[in-house]
C-alpha cells in the first residue's frame, strides 16, 4: 500500500461522487480548487484505492474529504484511512453529519466539537417588515461606508439599513446566504427578513438556500431560523484516534 500527493484535478471524479450523493450543501467543496488544501490518493498496488483532501491553510493538518473507490471491502476502510494519516501527517478530521457516511468520520475521531450549525431552505414564507423592501446594490451604496457588503440592500423607511448576498462556490446547486445589518437597525427584524428574501431570490435563480453560523453566535442561528431556515446538521471536528496514528506505510509524493 502506497500514499502520495496528486494534483488536485486528478481526483476530481472521485470527487464528484461525494456531489452525486450529497443531498446538501457541502460547506469545505471550494477548498481543494482554490488551493487551501493537498489531494493525496491511496493505492493497493496500481489501483486507487481512496483519496483524501487536507487542509494545509487555516486548519492545517485536518483530513476534510476521504472517499473509497468501489469494490474495497468495507473491513479495509480503516486501514486506508491509517495509511493516509501516517503519510499526511495529519491530526484531525472534519466532517458534515448530514452527509453520507457520516458515521464512518465519526469513528475516525476520538472527540468531537462542533464548527458550524448548518441550515438549509424552509417551508415558511418570507417575513414581511412594514416599511422594508430589498432592492439590487447600486454605486451609491458604496460610497462612504455605510452599507455593508452584499449585492441586495434593504431599506427601512427609505434608508439602506442592510445588505447580503448568495456565494456560489458550493456545489451544485446551494447557495450559502449571508447578511449584515447596521447596528442602528438591528432587532426590528431587518435581518430575518432579509433572509426570507434572499431565499426567495435564491430559489428564483435556481438555486438551493443554505446557509451556516457558529455555535455560539445565537442571534445569527435565530434570525436564519425566524427567516425561514431550518436546521439540517453540524460541521464537526476532531482529534484523530490513536488507532489510526501508528506508523509503518511507505510515503511517495508527486505532482
Amino acid at each position: 500500500m502506497t500514499v502520495r500527493r496528486v494534483d488536485a484535478s486528478s481526483i476530481e471524479p472521485l470527487r464528484e461522487r461525494i456531489r452525486a450523493r450529497a443531498e446538501a450543501q457541502i460547506v469545505r467543496d471550494s477548498i481543494l480548487p482554490r488551493g487551501l488544501a493537498e489531494a493525496w490518493v491511496v493505492s493497493i498496488g496500481e489501483s486507487v484505492a481512496a483519496y483524501a483532501a487536507v487542509w494545509v491553510r487555516h486548519f492545517p493538518g485536518r483530513v476534510f474529504e476521504f472517499e473509497v473507490a468501489d469494490g474495497i471491502a468495507p473491513g479495509r476502510v480503516g486501514e486506508l484511512f491509517a495509511a493516509l494519516v501516517r503519510a499526511s501527517g495529519a491530526t484531525e478530521v472534519e466532517w458534515q453529519t448530514n452527509l453520507p457516511e457520516a458515521a464512518r468520520w465519526d469513528s475516525f475521531a476520538d472527540e468531537s466539537r462542533i464548527e458550524h450549525l448548518l441550515f438549509e431552505d424552509g417551508d415558511d414564507a418570507p417575513t414581511a417588515l412594514a416599511n422594508a423592501r430589498v432592492r439590487a446594490r447600486t454605486p451609491s451604496d458604496d460610497v462612504g461606508g455605510g452599507v455593508p457588503e452584499g449585492e441586495w440592500v434593504v431599506e427601512l423607511d427609505a434608508l439602506p439599513v442592510a445588505a447580503g448576498g448568495i456565494l456560489t462556490h458550493y456545489n451544485p446547486p446551494y447557495g450559502d446566504l449571508f447578511f449584515e445589518v447596521v447596528p442602528g437597525a438591528r432587532r426590528r427584524g431587518v435581518a430575518s427578513f432579509l433572509v426570507g428574501q434572499l431565499r426567495t431570490i435564491a430559489r428564483e435563480s435556481g438555486l438551493a438556500p443554505a446557509a451556516r453560523c457558529d455555535p455560539g453566535n445565537e442571534a445569527s442561528r435565530r434570525t436564519l431560523l425566524r427567516g425561514g431556515m431550518r436546521r439540517s446538521g453540524a460541521l464537526l471536528s476532531g482529534r484523530i484516534a490513536p488507532q489510526y496514528r501508528d506508523t509503518g506505510t511507505r510515503r511517495e509524493e508527486g505532482r
